[in-house]
Formats: structure tokens, sequence, C-alpha cells
């Protein structure tokens, strides 16, 4: 049966706490996405008290502030912010609200950007890393292995229509993400549109859709 907006939903307090976050702060969000030149937080951490993963391992260190926006580049950089972001979200049942970007974005279409938002101190952060420039062209697997500890934890991962990002990660990487929560599927459970756009998902949640989404795009 259709269930119209605002029926309670049997999923993680943290998916709500974020929608909630989101609307009270819409109005002021409206450029986040343009504002690719904001310094970098990361410049600002003690790089002598962290060391480069070997074997697949990063370790976790106290978190940093958050920039709101935080443009990642290079391995070094990905190694910061995947433990930063880990260490954040531990021991409070945090979840990740992750999005994939590419070139005709598939299995054999070459995966760009992994946008990442989660909750620290009660304001929603985001991290754009850039797979592209992380990966390099000669040696691209081996340095995709900094992002797998963030995409293949236990925290629950919402994505809206995770087939391609999945198929992209998976046959470019073999990376798997795990515990998934995919917003389309939710969607259509709950009100039977199926192959609904993040747009039907958020207007179902009451919540407005972003001002900047296709300009965006275009960058």
């Amino acid at each position: 049966a259709d269930k119209s907006p605002g029926t309670p939903i049997d999923i993680p307090d943290e998916m709500t706490q974020m929608i909630e976050v989101d609307r009270m702060n819409n109005s002021n969000k409206s450029n986040l996405l343009l504002q690719t030149k904001e310094k970098n937080s990361l410049s600002n951490t003690d790089y002598k008290q962290i060391e480069i993963p070997n074997n697949k391992q990063v370790e976790m260190i106290k978190p940093a502030p958050f920039n709101r926006m935080q443009p990642v580049t290079t391995v070094f950089e990905a190694t910061f912010a995947v433990s930063k972001i880990l260490q954040a979200c531990s021991g409070n049942r945090s979840l990740l609200v992750i999005d994939c970007e590419g070139v005709n974005l598939s299995a054999t279409g070459e995966l760009t950007l992994i946008q990442v938002a989660f909750l620290y101190e009660g304001r929603v952060q985001f991290v754009i890393f850039d797979v592209k420039l992380i990966c390099g062209e000669f040696d691209r697997i081996s340095n995709f292995e900094v992002l797998r500890p963030l995409l293949e934890s236990d925290f629950i991962k919402v994505v809206h229509d995770v087939h391609m990002d999945a198929a992209s990660l998976k046959h470019q990487f073999n990376c798997e993400l795990k515990k998934v929560l995919d917003t389309q599927l939710l969607l259509e459970y709950f009100t039977g549109k199926m192959l609904g756009s993040m747009t039907d998902f958020l207007e179902w949640c009451q919540v407005p859709p972003h001002p900047n989404k296709k300009e965006a795009r275009m960058i």
C-alpha cells in the first residue's frame, strides 16, 4: 500500500537526523558544491603522527575539525581523510551517505569521484575523493586500496540507485560496498514508484532538492 510522506520508517535514526540537519541548513547550502577552493583542513593535521598504512590497514587517529567541503586528490590526503571519517563515525552507530560519479559510470565506465557525507559533531560534513587523481594512470588498483577500508567498512552506507556505483567499484577495483541502504528501493517499497530519482525521494521526505544540482553537474 502506498504510504504518504512522513510515514514512520524503520531505518537508522542517524539517517533521519541527517535529513533534519539538511532541512535546517538548506538555505545556507546553495553554494556548497561550488566551493571547491576552500582551504582543505587536512593540511592542518600533524602529519608526523601518522604513517601511510601498509597491507590495506588504516591507522585510526583523533579527527581534526572538518571543513564542510574537502576535495581530496592524493593518496596521502586520502589516507588521513579515510582515517578521520572512520574515527568520527565510530562508536555512535553513524552512517555514511555515498555517491559515485564517472564517465558513463558502469562496470566499464570510468569512476572518477566518490562523494561522502556524514555527521560530525551535529553537522553534515562532505568529503569528495577525486578517484582519478588519487589513483593516477599507472598504479590505479594499488592506490585505490586507501579507500577500501571506508567503502567496505561496517557502517551503513546510504546510496541512491546503487547499481552502477557498485558495478564500477566491483569491476574496476574489486571493491564491494557493504551494508548498503538503497533509498531508491526504499522509495519503491513504501510508495510503489519504480526507478525513482533522488529528487523524488527528497520530495517524499519533504526535503527540497538542492538548488544548484544542475550547475554542479556541469563542473
